[in-house]
């Protein structure tokens, strides 16, 4: 049995590519557990509704994966030690998407390490820099879609869209990654508010940090055709 721990699923998109892949070409597991983990209860109702409707192999899914949600931050990944214990000796760890940029890497690495042994596996994936300039990366997030869904926390202490000067840019002292590039956007009534930021990374430099930092060997990397998103499938 392989058990797949994939955290903050969100809808549950990419690991129901994963499963669909597994299902599909794997021989030799039979059975799949995969633990759910989100703090987000609605997310995490979605991300089940998504796995069994929409699972192409659907046959081999029902009768063969076990699922197991769990309504918790993964940061607190040690709330939750014990319902991720295997009984195989070995789990595969899933954080995908760009998430990673949305936090200080430490958030995420250090809870994700602690829990892991030396017979698991760490799929990542990393938002790239790539061949992009600054005010590309910055033009990407300067956006009146990002500046209304960014406002929505403000507008509920009673602040009007009107009255802010919505910005972003670059700030290199958020990573403590060598030649990242964080795009923070904020928004200024009197005084600025840092709404959110997102780094993106240069993939050598991130691959030294996590071998310096978590001792992550990269036993494969798979980086997509505009060169501004890669997975790295790690071991401790």
């Amino acid at each position: 049995m392989l058990e797949v721990s994939d955290l903050g699923v969100g809808n549950g998109i990419e690991l129901n590519i994963i499963l669909n892949y597994l299902l599909a070409n794997n021989k030799e597991i039979s059975t799949f557990k995969c633990s759910l983990i989100d703090f987000s209860y609605h997310m995490l109702r979605v991300a089940v509704n998504s796995l069994e409707e929409y699972n192409f192999e659907n046959e081999k899914y029902i009768k063969n994966v076990r699922v197991l949600a769990i309504n918790s931050d993964f940061r607190d990944l040690h709330l939750c030690s014990s319902l991720l214990t295997s009984n195989t000796g070995c789990r595969f760890f899933t954080f995908l998407g760009g998430t990673l940029g949305n936090f200080l890497e430490r958030e995420v690495l250090t809870p994700i390490r602690k829990e892991m042994t030396d017979k698991d596996l760490f799929l990542l994936g990393v938002d790239l820099i790539g061949e992009r300039s600054k005010e590309e990366l910055v033009s990407s997030y300067d956006s009146i879609y990002n500046r209304k869904f960014l406002f929505n926390p403000l507008q509920d202490l009673g602040i009007t869209i009107e009255d802010c000067n919505f910005r972003c840019y670059i700030d290199d002292k958020i990573s403590e990654i060598r030649n990242s590039k964080t795009i923070v956007s904020s928004f200024t009534q009197d005084r600025e508010i840092q709404m959110a930021f997102s780094t993106k990374y240069e993939l050598e430099s991130f691959k030294i940090y996590l071998k310096e930092n978590y001792g992550f060997q990269t036993i494969k990397k798979i980086i997509n055709d505009f060169g501004d998103y890669a997975i790295l499938l790690l071991k401790k």
